[in-house]
């Protein structure tokens, strides 16, 4: 129970700020709490979890519209009734309103940091109070009795509490290090790849169906590969230079392994070839055209409204609907066309989803499930059981679990196996049917141009 309300002495904010400063995100014990049960922690969770200021923000901040106040007093005023009536499709509107995201963590996540924490009050191997107070708590600061001062109330707790947070993501480049991860678009099309994964897993088990890491990333190829070719990074696209060019024709160059290592590994892409040399390999564009693009490609500055086609945020995203490659958005300077980019990629990752949860209903219907729930069960109780008395005691009970765990090992492997093959399927056969699907549109958009 949080103490009554009182004023802290600024001794105590200058000690709240320090210590708000040397705390971890709460959402770290998120993480122990679901390893610890056995769960799986969500590919966002720990990106996020990289940054002290995003943790914090997510404590205060509702999951969901529906956890605000103002929904539930709105939601409470509909009227009940068959949802194929008028006031039932309204009841729909509002249900689907509701799932709206808002950043912060979900009630269930709350709960389980909550009873994590209390795991550790509980622990007497560990001083409780002592990793309590590693964990920043956005509503509630722990005193140095161990006791809960509510923060409602306190706008100087709170700034304080919030300065200490600011400077430690700062100091430790939080909110940075998920940009710099984040910036390539391969990077991001991953981490969306991953979390679909780790979503459709959890619709058959609690633990990941692709346990291995090095299969789970595998996963992702086709949605990175899709990805990779819609910005350039597999092969030159045409009206492009090479990015190491030879002297005679920029659009070859000398240096292969060079030209791919700079592709592949650095991300780097070849510049628009002058117009004389571009129009031979896009007829389609003309002189005009080709100029708005260009000045596109370097406008930095803001335009919020893409009702008139084009948007641009601070340089770093843009987008427009009349570029040389139809539609497209541009992050970081990398151009995504819409038809031969972001549909595929798109694709890659519903497929990849797709796969994996074919993979559970199988799996769930040939009862390979059960079997690893039940090796799961066996093993724990030959842990805990304590060994048979006399010398060879402890040695059996070592042989029951090692075979055990050997066991377990086996069958997770087998999950592992079967829904990566699964996701790989999928995610290809949808990258390939979006990519074809894209080319085609993008020939019928290119002729329309020629014929103009």
């Amino acid at each position: 129970m949080a103490e009554p309300l009182q004023n802290l002495s600024f001794d105590q904010l200058k000690n709240l700020l320090k210590r708000s400063y040397l705390q971890e995100p709460l959402g770290k014990i998120g993480e122990q709490a679901y390893r610890r049960t056995g769960g799986e922690v969500s590919p966002y969770q720990t990106i996020a979890g990289r940054s002290s200021v995003l943790d914090y923000l997510r404590q205060l901040l509702p999951g969901k519209l529906e956890n605000t106040n103002w929904y539930s007093k709105l939601a409470s005023q509909l009227p009940d009734g068959d949802l194929d009536s008028t006031p039932g499709i309204r009841r729909r509107i509002a249900n689907q309103i509701g799932q709206i995201p808002l950043g912060g963590y979900e009630p269930e996540q709350k709960r389980m940091m909550s009873e994590e924490r209390a795991f550790i009050e509980r622990d007497r191997n560990v001083p409780s109070v002592a990793n309590r107070k590693k964990y920043i708590d956005a509503n509630q600061i722990v005193t140095s009795s161990g006791k809960d001062i509510s923060m409602k109330g306190r706008p100087a707790a709170r700034a304080a509490q919030a300065a200490g947070v600011i400077g430690r993501d700062i100091s430790t480049d939080g909110l940075r290090n998920i940009w710099w991860f984040l910036n390539a678009p391969q990077a991001a099309t991953q981490a969306v790849a991953l979390q679909g994964i780790h979503q459709s897993g959890l619709r058959h088990r609690k633990t990941p169906l692709i346990g291995n890491v090095g299969l789970r990333l595998a996963a992702t190829a086709p949605a990175v590969a899709a990805m990779s070719t819609a910005i350039g990074n597999i092969g030159r696209p045409a009206g492009y230079k090479a990015i190491l060019p030879s002297e005679e024709d920029p659009r070859k160059t000398d240096s292969p392994l060079g030209e791919l290592l700079s592709r592949y590994f650095l991300g780097r892409t070849g510049r628009l070839l002058p117009y004389d040399e571009f129009a031979k390999e896009r007829p389609d564009v003309d002189k005009g055209e080709y100029q708005r693009y260009k000045a596109y490609q370097f406008n930095k500055q803001t335009d919020l409204n893409p009702l008139d086609g084009n948007f641009n945020i601070l340089g770093a995203l843009r987008g427009t609907t009349e570029g040389i490659h139809g539609p497209e958005i541009n992050f970081m300077g990398k151009a995504i066309p819409v038809l031969t980019g972001i549909l595929p990629t798109a694709a890659a990752i519903a497929g990849i989803r797709r796969g994996v949860n074919t993979a559970g209903l199988r799996l769930a219907g040939g009862g390979d499930l059960k079997r690893v729930a039940q090796l799961e069960t066996q093993l724990a109780e030959a842990a805990k059981r304590p060994p048979a008395k006399g010398i060879d005691g402890d040695k059996r009970k070592k042989i029951n679990v090692d075979k055990l765990s050997a066991d377990l090992q086996d069958e997770q492997d087998k999950i592992s196996i079967e829904t990566f093959k699964d996701a790989l399927k999928y995610g290809a056969g949808y990258t390939t049917a979006a990519a074809l699907t894209g080319q085609a549109l993008e020939s019928i958009r290119r002729d329309m141009g020629r014929e103009d």
